[in-house]
């Protein structure tokens, strides 16, 4: 579960390593998306369903792009380009279904919009509606936040962990970073310095990222992963993945397996 950290405030991420070439596709294109050949191009911008999509070339998924899929493969010499640092996507959506998977042993490059991740609250929000937050760099009306439980005012232990939970609301409206709910916080969420000494400000999640990775959801014990393999390189920075991993050993929502040194990988700001 999350918890109240006493620690500075956060910083936030290094921006990933540059990425090495990862160029626009250039090549003849190829007819299907959901089968492109190596030296093929292939460009969505709208909704596709696939039963299983192979990436052998490029495969371009455009702002707005919609893409459903069982299994999404992308094996050596394919790459999978989904936004740029510089030009991050928007509204992109990889739908894998029920438990489904993003596989590679390519490359693969998605890039969201840039925001804060989390940050925590400046001041006390006591069921309070609106809250003040350190940071809120991208936030948006509708985005959904969630404010970590600090225990509903108590300090004793066994109190704190009885009246431990998270509040979930969304963003009725923004001004700097004071940030109105669309409804009042259901408990007290300190942010305090305990002893006078230690500072104990509720963190304050953003949930919502302009890529999203999404699974079935209802599925609690088997959802979709997306995994680099046995070398090649992986960037995954500011999507949200849900309804993801499974319960078994070694299956992750997002998962560097035996890729070895891999200065380009990068997995930042993602929220799962």
């Amino acid at each position: 579960r999350w918890c109240a950290a006493a620690l500075a405030p956060p910083t936030p991420p290094p921006p990933p390593t540059p990425i090495v070439g990862p160029k626009a596709c250039q090549g003849p294109t190829a007819a299907d998306v959901c089968n492109v050949p190596a030296g093929q191009c292939a460009r969505l911008s709208g909704a596709k369903f696939c039963p299983q999509v192979s990436v052998r070339g490029g495969l371009t998924l455009q702002n707005g792009a919609k893409l459903t899929t069982g299994r999404l493969h992308v094996p050596v010499g394919g790459r999978l380009l989904v936004g740029t640092p510089q030009a991050p996507a928007s509204n992109v959506e990889i739908n894998l279904q029920q438990t489904g998977e993003l596989v590679s042993e390519g490359e693969v490059y998605i890039h969201g919009e840039q925001k804060t991740s989390w940050t925590r609250l400046s001041q006390p929000c006591n069921w309070c509606t609106t809250i003040s937050v350190a940071q809120c760099s991208g936030w948006r009306v509708g985005d959904t936040v969630v404010l970590v439980g600090t225990g509903n005012g108590h300090n004793g232990q066994v109190e704190a962990n009885r009246d431990y939970k998270t509040d979930e609301r969304k963003i009725r409206s923004i001004s700097g970073c004071q940030v109105t709910l669309d409804r009042q916080a259901g408990q007290n969420h300190r942010c305090e310095k305990y002893k006078g000494r230690v500072d104990i400000c509720s963190e304050v999640l953003n949930m919502d990222r302009s890529v999203r990775i999404i699974g079935t959801a209802g599925n609690f014990a088997d959802g979709v992963r997306v995994r680099q393999q046995h070398g090649g390189a992986m960037q995954i920075n500011y999507a949200r993945v849900s309804n993801c991993g499974q319960r078994k050993l070694g299956e992750y929502c997002l998962h560097l397996h035996k890729v070895g040194p891999c200065p380009s990988c990068s997995f930042s700001g993602n929220a799962v």
